[in-house]
């Protein structure tokens, strides 16, 4: 038998890349250190032929023996098979019409009851079995340094087998396991009608999650969440909370404590289980009871007081996953409602079916007041919304045991002090549901129609901004940038923009080809400038005296604020301050935009640029190729500002309500860029230059990086 390694799969050797640190940072902020350790699956065979001999007159029985070793960084650890096309020996020396073979073992047997005219193997010291093409070997669900594994083959014949050689070629193929699917990392297209199986990062707690007829993905199982600290969610970001939660009140939501009085068990956050785990199953849903909340604890620590909100923002859901709408039974939006009246699910009875029938098996878990046990399992249950009614209470799902359309009350509402389950829904991500411009992602963009228009905030000031999908299909800024570099702290402007740790530390500090160290503890921005503007590239200079004044000439719906004046320094982060003699062009990859947007590109060759050019040449065709209606368009649907831009800090912007310059990516050699100028006459369309210096100060358009 000869062993070969086709089908083996091994990934690429463990590569470590370290951020260069250069000597030790002296300032005030956290340097971070990044190590990449890539994924890699190891297999150890012998490269040689496992060659077993038998005489059925000496030595009728024989048997050898190797190892196999199998090494895997992998989370999940890998799968170990074995292979080959045929179960049986072939003789290769065979003269006659009919191959003769050597079948495989019919069942376990020990070396002494082993058939004739028989082969098979054994893993280790278990006894010998028949060859299964496929069959697995060995396993891990960990990482591993090294599994061994030992294949035994042996033979017995006599003398009704012919003499010769039998062979087969065994293929061994390791595979890493998949990764677990992560439900804060789920994507709503990624969910579908067959139920797929997730994770929480929080607790490893598996959950089912299904597309319903409603269109949205929902948990098939009742959250059961139990101890976890609300300010390692906050850090990790991986429950549906936010800074604004008040964490210091809380050390944990869990508290099945029952010796708090009544009237302060609504500002106390209380769980319960049903079992040590919460996982007793309800044999009328086939799914789990899950843990049981109160309102305090439902809403990670948000509404444990008498509120009139009329929802809850915040809740213990997973990331991106919240709480279902409530509200009476005809009001809109109630999303159980939605689910509950469409025509798929017409009747309690689908509603609380198992999810091997397409239903969304509700589980009756029953409910508990602050000082009882859970009451009423597999009888009862319910299920808290976002929705409030009133100061003290709360819009719940109701079911109970019944077949008829009575035994749900959709419009139901509880005092919050009660703890019932939670079942958490994913809407598809749409630009509506998001506040800030760092959390945009490419499904929002493409799902968006063209026209669709958003203001949301710029995390790292709260400025806001007007985006849009325009015509070219790209998600733009309808606004000039207007972010003031000297009052944002350096730890959070790293977390919020598109530029590495070391391009900001040399904005900060004051710019050059690389970081530099700076003596003592500051948090001043000692290397951007704000005045005596002058000629020069390593430094980073911004203008923001007309950063919040509006245009005289306004175009679109934009703020029309003039923004602030960058030098391309300071536009690019520091990442490209100091002069380069080469003549060849290129793409800034860092800049000041927010962390998921960039700078637009912009074209070297003569006058033809890519992104705001594509964009007028959609535009061009759109109207009859006539270039006043394009330009006007351009203009209109840019929110184009006429900012002007200056050279030098005494005498402030220039040809203000008379032209716009816009920064791009692209950088021409030596110490031009690649700029695009927009004005009321001297330009048939808009302009692109490839000759403008970089300690000029313009204005900065971002643009979504699908």
């Amino acid at each position: 038998m000869k062993n070969k390694n086709k089908n083996i799969i091994i990934a690429a050797l463990t590569t470590l890349a370290l951020a260069a640190i250069g000597s030790a940072p002296t300032f005030a902020e956290t340097a971070k250190y990044h190590t990449e350790v890539a994924p890699a699956l190891k297999i150890t065979i012998p490269n040689t032929e496992i060659n077993v001999a038998v005489d059925p007159s000496s030595s009728p029985f024989d048997s050898r023996s190797f190892n196999i070793t199998v090494a895997t960084n992998n989370l999940t650890g890998y799968n170990l098979t074995m292979a080959s096309e045929s179960t049986s020996l072939l003789k290769t020396d065979d003269i006659t019409k009919t191959i003769q073979t050597l079948s495989p073992l019919d069942g376990g047997y020990t070396e002494d009851t082993f058939e004739n005219n028989k082969w098979g193997y054994k893993l280790a010291s278990t006894n010998y079995i028949p060859f299964v093409s496929g069959a697995e070997i060995a396993r891990s669900d960990t990482t591993t340094n090294g599994d061994t594994t030992q294949l035994t083959f042996a033979t017995k014949v006599d003398f009704l087998q012919s003499a010769g050689v039998y062979k087969t070629e065994l293929n061994f193929v390791a595979v890493a396991n998949p990764l677990p699917t992560y439900i804060q990392n789920l994507d709503a297209t990624m969910c579908t009608e067959d139920p797929l199986l997730v994770v929480d990062k929080r607790d490893n707690q598996e959950y089912s999650v299904v597309r319903l007829a409603d269109g949205n993905c929902w948990m098939m199982d009742n959250l059961n969440l139990g101890a976890y600290d609300i300010n390692t969610a906050l850090t990790e970001r991986n429950t549906n909370i936010s800074e604004p939660v008040s964490a210091a009140t809380f050390n944990s939501w869990r508290k099945e404590s029952g010796s708090d009085s009544y009237a302060s068990a609504e500002y106390i956050p209380l769980t319960k289980t049903n079992s040590a785990n919460g996982d007793d199953i309800d044999s009328t849903s086939g799914t789990k009871f899950g843990t049981l909340y109160n309102y305090c604890a439902a809403s990670a620590g948000t509404i444990c007081v008498d509120s009139n909100d009329d929802s809850a923002t915040y809740d213990i859901c997973p990331a991106g996953w919240r709480l279902p709408k409530g509200g009476s039974t005809y009001d809109a939006p109630n999303e159980f409602n939605d689910l509950y009246t469409n025509p798929s699910y017409n009747t309690i009875d689908k509603m609380r079916a198992p999810v091997s029938e397409d239903g969304a098996a509700f589980a009756l878990a029953g409910w508990f007041t602050y000082n009882r046990a859970p009451d009423y399992q597999g009888g009862q249950g319910y299920y808290w919304t976002s929705t409030m009614y009133g100061s003290s209470s709360a819009y719940n799902l109701f079911l109970y045991a019944s077949n008829s359309m009575s035994g749900a009350n959709i419009g139901n509402s509880s005092s919050r002090t009660k703890g019932y389950s939670i079942r958490c829904i994913l809407k598809p991500s749409t630009l509506s549901s998001v506040v800030y411009l760092q959390d945009v992602t490419p499904e929002m963009v493409n799902r968006a129609e063209i026209g669709t228009t958003k203001t949301l905030k710029d995390r790292r000031d709260n400025e806001e901004y007007l985006v849009g999908k325009l015509d070219d299909g790209n998600l733009w800024l309808l606004d000039n940038l207007r972010l003031d570099l000297t009052q944002v702290s350096l730890g959070f402007l790293k977390d919020n923009t598109n530029a590495s740790y070391e391009s900001l530390h040399a904005l900060k500090f004051g710019g050059g080809e690389s970081p530099q160290a700076v003596n003592g503890v500051s948090t001043d921005w000692t290397g951007v400038r704000t005045t005596n503007w002058g000629v020069g590239y390593s430094s980073p200079y911004v203008y923001l005296d007309y950063k919040d004044t509006v245009a005289s000439t306004t175009y679109g719906n934009g703020s029309n604020k003039y923004g602030v004046y960058y030098n391309y320094c300071a536009a690019t982060a520091g990442s490209y301050c100091y002069p380069t003699y080469v003549t060849e062009s290129g793409v800034i990859s860092e800049d000041i935009c927010p962390s998921g947007w960039r700078l637009p590109k912009g074209e070297y060759n003569n006058g033809v640029f890519d992104e705001f050019g594509n964009l007028h040449d959609i535009l061009y065709a759109a109207n009859g190729n006539t270039s006043s209606l394009a330009n006007a368009a351009f203009n209109e649907k840019l929110s184009v500002v006429f900012a002007g831009d200056f050279y030098d800090y005494t005498d402030g912007p220039e040809n203000i309500d008379n032209r716009s310059i816009f920064w791009t990516s692209t950088w021409a050699g030596t110490r031009y860029v690649t700029t695009v100028q927009v004005g009321n006459s001297g330009y048939s369309w808009p302009h692109a230059s490839t000759n403008d210096v970089r300690d000029r100060g313009v204005s900065v358009r971002c643009i979504f990086n699908k």
